[in-house]
């Protein structure tokens, strides 16, 4: 099982990976209005939030195979989501 720093740090790097997406269709490829732009900002930083907080705040703290299952569920939930979002940005085009 990874560590919480390193769960959240993977949460870190998939948001700046949305928000970099975000920022390089406006800016390089013309392809997204401002409007749009904050958006896909707002719903990436929004993807941060939820889950940093279901990382600091997990439901079995004392039962280690709980606890387990729900980081493993928190990473799956977190990259079907974020699959989601670049799925989205990408179409945006």
């Amino acid at each position: 099982m990874s560590s919480i720093r390193s769960l959240k740090s993977d949460i870190h790097f998939l948001t700046s990976e949305l928000v970099t997406q975000a920022y390089l269709s406006k800016v390089l490829f013309k392809i997204m209005d401002d409007e749009t732009l904050s958006k896909s900002v707002l719903k990436a930083l929004e993807f941060n939030e939820s889950f940093i907080a279901k990382v600091n705040h997990p439901d079995a703290k004392k039962n280690p195979k709980l606890l387990k299952a729900y980081f493993s569920k928190i990473r799956k939930d977190m990259l079907f989501q974020f699959e989601e979002m670049v799925v989205t940005l990408n179409q945006q085009k």
